[in-house]
């Protein structure tokens, strides 16, 4: 289980980045509800993670066959999270102005493609130099990304997450959801897959939500369920007997993402170390869920 909030150390190692470990300050969330009546975690869950609230109400719907939430929440959500991260986080980190958010953002739809995209949409494999040189409120975001992490920098090669709950290295992020986008394979093949990947994986989740696209959630099994959110897949498998949870275990994205050899430590193992100052910039980029520090260590 992921904790509340993680901090690392980042030392030089074999021309790129490793991770030391740092403070923790720990949430154990399966522990907090195991135990607890099947009303009480419905009411405690999405209160805990009130960012993703949807996604934590369909999770529990599905995993203990209640009705269903409305899909337009779930939407609406992510369309939000994507919108604070581009518009008003990520700026600053890139030396931007924040951007405002599109008036109407929570409708989706055409007019939030253009007011975001431009009048085009989202570029095609051979337009994002030429797009990103244009006037769309988010191509500065792509052009200052792409000036701060040259071909093959912050790369990694974790295969995708077939299994939410096994134990081995896996990718769980929008970039393996939209793998097989025209536009970020072909950055992925001029590029690597790295931080420019990430950041347009972004863009193209947030282009298939405003026209009401995205992977349904799903009853993986018996107390299981697997549902889309703004940063991948969250998985939940809850049990329960008599109206007590017997068993509860929740992985997130962010979870593989902080994982010992996760994204973030094999991103880091390819950025050099004497760009160690713009390992915050590329850990915003993969946008954990929790307050994430990294310190520099000795050289670094």
């Amino acid at each position: 289980m992921i904790s509340a909030s993680v901090s690392f150390r980042l030392l030089p190692r074999d021309g790129g980045l490793a991770l030391a470990p740092g403070a923790q300050a720990g949430l154990a969330v399966d522990a907090l509800m195991t135990g607890r009546r099947v009303d009480e975690v419905r009411q405690i869950l999405p209160a805990l993670f009130g960012l993703c609230r949807s996604v934590q109400e369909w999770a529990m719907a599905l995993a203990l066959g209640l009705p269903l939430p409305p899909l337009d929440d779930l939407r609406r959500d992510m369309i939000r999270d994507h919108l604070a991260r581009l518009c008003l986080h990520l700026p600053p980190q890139l030396g931007l102005a924040p951007l405002a958010l599109p008036q109407g953002w929570q409708a989706g739809g055409r007019a939030l493609r253009v007011a975001l995209f431009g009048q085009d949409g989202l570029p095609g494999p051979g337009d994002l130099a030429a797009w990103s040189a244009g006037p769309a409120p988010l191509a500065r975001l792509v052009a200052a990304v792409q000036g701060h992490f040259a071909p093959g920098e912050a790369v990694s090669d974790l295969p995708a997450m077939t299994d939410p709950f096994g134990d081995g290295l896996v990718e769980n992020s929008l970039a393996t959801r939209h793998a097989g986008h025209p536009l970020l394979m072909a950055v992925r093949g001029a590029y690597g897959h790295g931080p420019l990947v990430h950041l347009l994986a972004r863009l193209v989740d947030l282009d298939a939500l405003s026209r009401g696209a995205f992977p349904p959630p799903r009853r993986m099994a018996q107390g299981a369920a697997l549902v889309p959110c703004s940063r991948g897949f969250c998985a939940l498998e809850l049990r329960a007997a008599g109206g007590i949870v017997t068993r509860f275990s929740r992985r997130t994205p962010t979870d593989h993402l902080l994982m010992s050899g996760g994204l973030l430590a094999a991103s880091l193992a390819t950025l050099p170390p004497d760009k160690a100052d713009r390992a915050p910039l590329l850990a915003m980029i993969l946008d954990p869920c929790i307050p994430l520090h990294l310190e520099a260590g000795p050289h670094a």
